[in-house]
């Protein structure tokens, strides 16, 4: 018959009552010993302590669950894959750290976004790091609160100045990853009548950037860095607002799976509270994000430039009239004393 082990948290209470144990019977053989031997019994004790504490930590790091989850490839900077093959990124890391605060571990997959979906709806995952919500996937998925929103944009070739306006998309060759909330929003709002999906952003930016099709559409942050990473520069954002599309982030769940979305949700609330979540904000995308300038903003930057040139100005003009004006009076004077000695030099009649 095997014995079963305890869990976490008889672990912990094990590991007190021993390392209690021991600290007590050491300083017992302190107080009773003395000289060399005492020495040796409390070196005996510690090593024996340092051992316990290695198994018994060993033991608990054994017995954390682990969560299945899979990372989609390049989603920069949220979902990227090293060169080693790793999983990495802000959603990635976010939702290692929220695991970890409620003494979980998460293993993370690597595939193509259309696949995980599926694994995720199917049972073979356990959570995602990063899917949108929107209402095609509320009847899969269960969502913990969202941790960031962000709005898509339209990207093309460089001086294609055939897209005006949202309407000018309804005859153009629109790329779209398969199966992103970008590719449920153009066809919810009929965008186009020509919505091309493909397996990965960098594909579609590649045919865009080599004159195939008309537009992409993704989201702004991704986009904007995909194509720094990728070191396209043909193709740019264009300044149109699409009503209604936005990404609100979450970790995601299969549906029903009240358990793991609790802990998600708690893990979440702890990593926003803690501080954790500003911190990888920063890492990931504190470089990325450029705060969008009002015109409020736009006016007192100028009124601070302007302001003072205008005093400087105003000072130099009173300098140079004040200037003139002493040169125009001695100018005078020195007129009206020469004709004054001219006049009196003249005899009288």
């Amino acid at each position: 018959m095997r014995t079963a082990l305890p869990d976490g948290a008889g672990m912990l209470h094990l590991t007190r009552y021993i390392i209690q144990s021991v600290s007590t019977s050491t300083y017992r053989v302190v107080n009773v010993r003395s000289g060399r031997r005492a020495s040796r019994a409390i070196r005996l004790h510690g090593i024996g302590l340092a051992c316990f504490c290695l198994v018994t930590l060993s033991a608990l790091a054994a017995d954390r669950p682990v969560v299945q989850s899979a990372c989609e490839y390049d989603y920069p900077p949220f979902c990227v894959v090293g060169k080693d093959g790793a999983a990495d990124g802000f959603s990635v890391a976010l939702l290692r750290a929220a695991l970890g605060t409620v003494g979980h571990d998460v293993e993370f997959a690597v595939g193509a976004w259309t696949d995980l979906k599926q694994d995720l709806a199917a049972g073979r995952l356990q959570a995602l790091p990063m899917v949108g919500r929107t209402p095609e996937r509320e009847a899969l998925f269960d969502f913990t609160f969202p941790y960031l929103t962000l709005h898509g944009a339209i990207f093309v070739r460089a001086g294609d100045d055939r897209i005006k306006t949202v309407a000018d998309l309804a005859d153009k060759e629109l790329l779209v990853l398969a199966g992103d909330n970008a590719e449920e929003y153009a066809r919810r709002v009929k965008l186009s009548s020509r919505i091309i999906p493909v397996a990965t952003y960098p594909e579609a930016m590649k045919l865009l950037r080599d004159g195939k099709h008309d537009a992409v559409l993704a989201q702004h942050l991704m986009g904007a860095q995909l194509l720094r990473d990728m070191k396209i520069r043909r193709v740019v954002t264009l300044p149109l607002q699409l009503p209604g599309f936005y990404q609100a982030f979450c970790f995601a769940v299969r549906e029903g799976d009240a358990e793991m979305l609790s802990l998600l949700n708690e893990g979440l609330s702890i990593v926003v509270a803690d501080g954790t979540f500003d911190r990888l904000h920063a890492e990931w995308l504190g470089p990325l994000v450029v705060p969008r300038v009002t015109v409020g903003q736009r006016v007192r930057a100028v009124a601070w430039v302007a302001i003072p040139l205008l005093c400087v100005g105003i000072v130099v003009f009173v300098l140079v009239l004040r200037r003139e004006v002493a040169v125009k009076t001695r100018a005078l004077v020195e007129s009206n004393v020469a004709w004054k000695e001219t006049f009196d030099a003249v005899p009288d009649m």
